[in-house]
């Protein structure tokens, strides 16, 4: 799953990562680690118009008492249930 996050001033990019997951879909992710950047770049009429920059995050538990996909359903269906406790292992 991925969310767009933007950071505030002050904040880190782990802690902005954390609060964007509890704003968007209710889950509070635990032990969020960083693993990766992705670079993206944007052409138009054969000339870059705009490099992006995806910090991807991994972590293998998380709060999910407050699963609440209320952004996401603009993307179609998804399911509202509970997240179940041992996903990723």
């Amino acid at each position: 799953m991925g969310l767009v996050v933007r950071l505030r001033r002050g904040e880190g990019i782990i802690d902005a990562a954390i609060r964007e997951c509890e704003e968007e879909i209710g889950i509070k992710p635990m032990n969020l680690r960083w693993s990766g950047l992705l670079e993206f770049w944007n052409y138009e009429d054969d000339e870059v118009e705009s490099v992006h920059f995806v910090h991807v995050f991994i972590t293998d538990s998380f709060d999910g008492s407050q699963w609440k996909p209320r952004r996401l359903s603009r993307y179609g269906s998804i399911s509202t249930d509970p997240l179940p406790r041992d996903v990723g292992r």
